[in-house]
Parts: structure tokens; sequence; C-alpha cells
């Protein structure tokens, strides 16, 4: 029966996600058909569609201030990443402050009701990469060179170490350090308002960009910051365990926060 209460809250926020985001939905499709192809004109058109995404997942060089170096933030890395998170970012709350109040009361269960909307950022940031993927497999079979094929030459031109054994980090890094992002601004937001959290995230991940450090999750989402991908680079395993503790204490501190929270004011 429990289960039951909470699969029909997840379905109503699927549905209801789905309705209040889409037009945000689309224009995320569109942005990534764009990133996709400006980013296969701008390497040209002699690499596998791998090549193409290790591009726009590299992020930045660590930033060394010496002599005339100046900082330069990765524009379509902090775009993608920020417009994911920009999808994510309102919906809990003003679920919590429409209709989906009288649901809340309804299931009279608060820690359901904000575990289905951890799960809804869950699937909606995963269902966003795997359609930056399918983009990126469509775009470049159309231009004959294949997904996987030609990734020779992506250390003189990205300066990362690519290979087969490697590529399942390109998809899994960015994903983690995304739901843990998404988690930390919804419950920032439960807390005070979308807006903070969302600046939250802006901050993070700019900070990410200046200091590698492997207490700053945005570095475990930039290849170049990666051991997989370049020499002395931060190992995936503390990417992958910082961001589960993260994920888990958002998950269960918003489950103690909404417990608390005025939802009728």
């Amino acid at each position: 029966m429990r289960n039951n209460k909470f699969m029909r809250l997840f379905h109503y926020d699927m549905i209801i996600g789905f309705r209040q985001n889409w037009l945000k939905l689309l224009a995320g499709l569109f942005l990534l058909i764009f990133i996709c192809g400006v980013t296969m004109v701008y390497l040209g058109e002699n690499h596998g569609g791998v090549m193409y995404l290790a591009d726009i997942l590299k992020g930045a060089q660590e930033y060394i201030a010496a002599g005339s170096s100046e900082f330069t933030l990765p524009v379509v890395w902090l775009i993608l990443h920020l417009y994911i998170l920009f999808i994510v970012c309102t919906f809990p709350m003003n679920d919590l402050k429409g209709f989906g109040k009288n649901i809340l009361l309804f299931c009279a269960d608060r820690k359901k009701w904000w575990y289905s909307k951890c799960l809804w950022i869950v699937t909606t940031v995963t269902g966003f990469i795997l359609v930056l993927w399918i983009v990126m497999l469509a775009l470049s079979g159309l231009s004959g060179n294949g997904f996987l094929g030609k990734v020779a030459g992506a250390d003189e031109l990205l300066g990362l170490n690519i290979n087969t054994h490697n590529i399942a980090y390109m998809f899994l890094l960015p994903l983690v350090v995304l739901i843990a992002l998404g988690l930390v601004q919804s419950l920032l937001s439960l807390v005070t308002n979308p807006v903070l959290g969302y600046m939250a995230s802006i901050v993070l991940l700019c900070a990410s960009v200046y200091w590698k450090t492997p207490w700053l999750i945005g570095n475990y989402s930039m290849l170049l910051r990666l051991s997989p991908f370049t020499h002395g680079g931060i190992p995936v395993w503390s990417g992958l365990i910082l961001c589960s503790i993260v994920g888990v204490v958002c998950w269960l501190g918003g489950a103690v926060v909404i417990k608390k929270h005025d939802i009728i004011n």
C-alpha cells in the first residue's frame, strides 16, 4: 500500500513536471542540437561523435594564477550544466505552492512527497543527458564518421586521453554531478527559495572551474580534471563517493526539512 502511494506520487510528478516544464524541455532539445552542431563545425567533420562529446564536456584546464594567465570560463560546458539545473530548480517548490499542496495533504506523507520529487530530479537529469548522447549519436551517424570512430588525435586536439575503456565515465560523471547539484539546489530551495538555490549552483560550478580540488564536485564533471582522461587528474572514485554522499544527505535531509515546513503559508 505504501509503495502504491509512492508510485502514485511519482506518476503525478512525472506528468505535472512535464506539463510545467515542456517549454523548457523543448528549448533544451534545440539547445542540445545547436551545441552539438556548432561543436561539429568547430572541430571539423573528420571525427567520431565521442570526440565532439568530449569537447563539450571537457571543461577547463586547472587555472594557475601566474604571469599573464587569464581565468576563462568554459562557456559551452557551463551553459549545458546550468540549463539542466535550471529545468529542475523550480518544479518542487512551485508544485508545493500550487496544486501539489493538496496532493501532499491528501497523501499525508511528507517524506514520500519529497522522495518523489528527488526521484523526478534524478529521472529528468538522466533523461536530458541521454538525449545529449542520442543527439550526438544521430548527428555523428549522419556525418558518416559514426559515434565511436575516429577518436585518434584527441590528445593533441583536446588534451584528453579517450579510449573505449573510459568512455563510460564521460556519461557517468557529469550525470552524478548534475544529480547531486540538482538535489542540493532543491534542498536549498526548500529552506530558502528557488532563486537562491539556483544561484548556489552557479557559484559552485564557477568555483569548481577556478579551483581544482576534489572537494568541489563540479570538478568531476570536467574531463580535463579527471584521471582517466588526463595525467595528474582527480580520481574518479572520489567523485562518485562525494556525489553519493551529497545526494544521500540531501535526500534524507530534505525529508527532515519538509516535515517541519509550513505548507499552508
